[in-house]
């Protein structure tokens, strides 16, 4: 079983992942809507993004998501 990250790394990579997302959705989401900030904050698309963006992220670091 793999072990939990402490909060704080979850956080920094959740931030790190929303910025990605963030750079790489200027104009529109990924569903294809406008991208602005209310819009992204309840997007199901925008979040599965950012949870992949974050596991890449800790994989990348060597951390076990």
């Amino acid at each position: 079983m793999a072990r939990e990250l402490p909060t704080e790394l979850l956080n920094k990579y959740y931030a790190r992942g929303v910025e990605l997302c963030d750079a790489e959705t200027s104009m529109f989401c990924y569903c294809g809507r406008l991208a602005t900030g209310l819009h992204t904050m309840h997007c199901a698309r925008f979040a599965t993004k950012v949870r992949s963006k974050c596991k890449e992220l800790a994989k990348a670091a060597g951390e076990v998501w």
